[in-house]
C-alpha cells in the first residue's frame, strides 16, 4: 500500500494544558480526517498515529470525532498507527 502522509497525533507530549485538548483535536486531528474524507479520493491513503493516550482523550471529549478515525479505518483510506500509552 502506498501513503501520502503519516499524521502523528500524541496529546500526552504536546505540553498542552488539558482544557486545550479538544480545540486541538478539532483544529487538527479532525481537519486531517474531514480533508481526507471530502477532497481526496479513497485510493489516496494515510497513516494517524497516535498514542493510547490521545485515543483515550479524543473518546472523552470528541467521541464524534473518534467516530470519524473509525469510519477512515473502516474505508481502507486510514491506516491507523498506535504507540504506547
Amino acid at each position: 500500500m502506498n501513503y501520502v502522509s503519516i499524521f502523528h497525533a500524541n496529546l500526552n507530549y504536546a505540553f498542552l494544558e488539558p482544557h486545550k485538548y479538544e480545540q486541538v483535536i478539532r483544529a487538527s486531528y479532525e481537519v486531517i480526517l474531514d480533508t481526507f474524507a471530502k477532497h481526496f479520493p479513497k485510493d489516496v491513503r494515510y497513516v494517524f498515529e497516535a498514542s493510547g493516550y490521545t485515543i483515550d482523550e479524543m473518546a472523552r471529549r470528541t467521541p464524534d470525532v473518534l467516530n470519524k478515525l473509525r469510519a477512515a479505518i473502516d474505508s481502507g483510506q486510514c491506516e491507523f498507527m498506535g504507540a504506547p500509552y
